[in-house]
């Protein structure tokens, strides 16, 4: 395989059907010392009640915040109270 401008990179077709990516699929790319893992993204949809989204949302945004108060004192070399 070869990378082309702008690091584009073609999957032989065998390689495509094998793993199940087709057109407009979503993937996932991690770097691994000198490797690359491309993984497809399996999207799985559900319903939930709008108290559970809610909750959901409350949740996410605590764990961002405290994601954020970490990278704040990691760049100042503070230390993070609870």
């Amino acid at each position: 395989m070869k990378v082309r401008k702008k690091g584009v990179v073609i999957l032989p077709k065998a390689v495509r059907v094998e793993v199940g990516i087709g057109d407009g699929s979503v993937m996932e790319l991690e770097t691994r010392k000198e490797y690359l893992v491309l993984r497809p993204v399996r999207v799985k949809l559900v319903e939930i009640s709008a108290k559970s989204a809610a909750e959901l949302v409350r949740r996410i945004k605590r764990e961002e915040k405290k994601l954020e108060e970490r990278k704040v004192a990691e760049a100042f070399d503070v230390k993070v109270r609870r």
